[in-house]
């Protein structure tokens, strides 16, 4: 990583998640300039490039994002836009499938890449709800079709394992390692297919154990019509802390303990708003600027890299093994 104020940044994908997503939280990091759009095709890329124009962080650029995409002349294709040394950083927004290949290509050619609760984890950190008892994470909704995310050929047809569950569960799985201060260590699932055209299985439901012996539940369904809760709970000695993702505010509320004989003790709730990927965008430009070997070079990688990825990806894959095997998984 370089040490430099400005670092150039690509984009490679112009799908639905680069346009509702990374193009918002792009805007808000000043030191990341956008200097290049990659898609498959030159209609998409120049469709996200018109989008980012109408940005004014993107409009007011000196020199507009240049287009590549694999049906552009030469000098205009991926390859091309890799070798560009004022792109030190590219913005993955690709189908799963396609990305082993595009990671690759961008760490030998020498780019950083960008691969999607804070407040939570400092309150259990310091003992908010006491002596941790159990957890649990739950997120129910229904993936229609027609809707625009099903829509997606690679989502409507997957090619890999677990298909939505590996596509949103890694996310929910992901805010369980954040959040608890103690990482899991082994879990049991089944797994069901409630809407045929979500395959091969839409929901994922078990018990999952942390290193220091304690055990949560979780529940994890895009197939459930009338939908449901999305919250991670955490009960203790002193009280419970349940945090509420549902909309575009988060909740975090915290009910202390009752014993018998004593008044009602105080609730208290923090909200904040709802936004993972300009945080996390935030937080990789403050790695950027700071450089390799810096705290907050190693917070992103902590929180976010290579390694914290594949514990999230393993929890999904064990879960779905478990679901076929019927025994506890290890994740460790």
């Amino acid at each position: 990583m370089s040490t430099q104020t400005e670092h150039g940044v690509a984009i490679l994908g112009a799908g639905l998640f680069a346009q509702a997503a990374h193009l918002p939280a792009l805007s808000s990091t000043p030191s990341l300039i956008l200097r290049a759009i990659y898609s498959r095709s030159t209609t998409s890329a120049q469709s996200l490039l018109t989008s980012a124009l109408s940005l004014p962080s993107f409009s007011s650029l000196p020199t507009p994002p240049t287009l590549y995409s694999s049906d552009s002349p030469p000098g205009f294709n991926l390859s091309d836009l890799l070798a560009r040394p004022d792109i030190q950083t590219v913005i993955l927004s690709l189908p799963i499938l396609v990305q082993p290949t595009i990671i690759e290509q961008a760490w030998e050619a020498g780019k950083n890449y960008l691969p999607s609760v804070v407040k939570a984890a400092e309150l259990l950190k310091k003992g908010k709800v006491g002596e941790l008892r159990t957890f649990g994470m739950q997120f129910h909704a229904c993936v229609a079709k027609g809707s625009k995310y099903f829509e997606t050929a690679w989502r409507k047809v997957p090619e890999y394992q677990g298909g939505f569950l590996l596509d949103g569960g890694v996310h929910h799985f992901a805010g369980l390692r954040h959040i608890l201060p103690s990482p899991l260590s082994s879990l049991t699932a089944s797994r069901s297919l409630l809407q045929p055209h979500l395959p091969p299985f839409d929901t994922l439901q078990g018990l999952v154990r942390t290193d220091s012996g304690i055990t949560g539940s979780f529940l994890i369904s895009f197939g459930i019509e009338s939908g449901g809760p999305k919250e991670y709970s955490f009960r203790g000695s002193k009280g419970s802390l349940v945090i509420d993702w549902s909309g575009s505010t988060h909740t975090i509320v915290f009910t202390p303990t009752r014993e018998e004989g004593e008044e009602e003790g105080r609730v208290e709730e923090w909200e904040m708003e709802a936004d993972g990927v300009g945080e996390e965008f935030r937080a990789f430009e403050k790695a950027l600027i700071a450089g390799v070997g810096s705290q907050e070079a190693e917070d992103v990688d902590g929180r976010s890299g290579p390694r914290a990825a594949m514990k999230d990806l393993r929890a999904i894959q064990r879960a779905l093994e478990s679901g076929e095997s019927g025994k506890w998984e290890s994740l460790l």
